[in-house]
């Protein structure tokens, strides 16, 4: 091989090295400047997740109404667990009808309270 080839290689070997420090420092930048603008968005729009804890959204009555819902679903548990007989049978589908009628009602008095238009936040 001769020195024009020798030159020729090392030229092409340079230029590419170049090609590729350049290429990567481009990926760099642009990686730090996508994490900035999701931090970024994350800030603005991280209370706009619609998670909320319920000391936020409830109040009083609506916590003592789950407390007892919470229950109620504990004694149910309890009965499907305990099944033996027909009559056990019995008593628990009386008691989800009873539940289930509950928790139609409670969300019909809901619908009747929350307000027909949306009230905008800004």
């Amino acid at each position: 091989m001769g020195k024009a080839a020798k030159a020729h290689r090392k030229k092409v070997a340079k230029r590419n090295a170049n090609i590729k420090q350049t290429e990567k420092k481009m990926q760099k930048l642009w990686q730090e400047a996508f994490e900035e603008q999701m931090n970024a968005m994350k800030e603005k729009f991280g209370s706009m997740s619609g998670l909320t804890t319920p000391e936020e959204t409830l109040n009083e009555e609506q916590i003592n109404k789950l407390d007892e819902f919470n229950v109620r679903i504990s004694e149910i548990e309890e009965k499907v667990n305990n099944l033996d007989n027909e009559k056990s049978l019995n008593e628990l589908k009386l008691t989800l009808e009873s539940f289930s009628e509950d928790l139609k009602n409670e969300e019909t008095i809901q619908e009747e309270s929350e307000p027909t238009e949306p009230v905008s936040g800004e």
